[in-house]
């Protein structure tokens, strides 16, 4: 058992008469995929530089555009404020008003219970 987990055991498959080699110690060889050789008939690898000077023209041109850009002189009040000025409150007492509502309901039914009664 010790032997199948350290994969020393040869199997007839894997036994040939001219090789010595199992097929796990075949796998165990290093495979270089991405090793490119240095040597004079495959020539030098030559890498592609970026362009660092795109990165120069794109900030020159949103300065520029900046730099065209006039202020307002004049502020109209009617865009700052909001359409619905009390939109605000309606969200800060929108549960005190949810809340409200239910114990209204609530007594208006037992005001309709007691009329019935009499």
């Amino acid at each position: 058992m010790k032997s199948r987990l350290n994969g020393i055991e040869m199997k007839e498959e894997d036994y040939q008469e001219e090789e010595q080699a199992t097929k796990k110690s075949k796998s165990d060889e290093k495979l270089f995929r991405s090793y490119q050789p240095i040597s004079e008939a495959v020539g030098k690898v030559q890498q592609a530089r970026p362009k660092l000077d795109v990165v120069e023209e794109l900030v020159a041109s949103h300065l520029e555009d900046a730099n065209n850009v006039k202020p307002v002189e004049t502020v109209d009040l009617s865009t700052l404020a909001p359409k619905k000025i009390d939109w605000d409150l309606k969200r800060d007492i929108e549960k005190r008003l949810q809340k409200l509502e239910r114990r209204t309901q609530k007594c208006i039914a037992e005001m309709i219970r007691q009329r019935l009664a009499e």
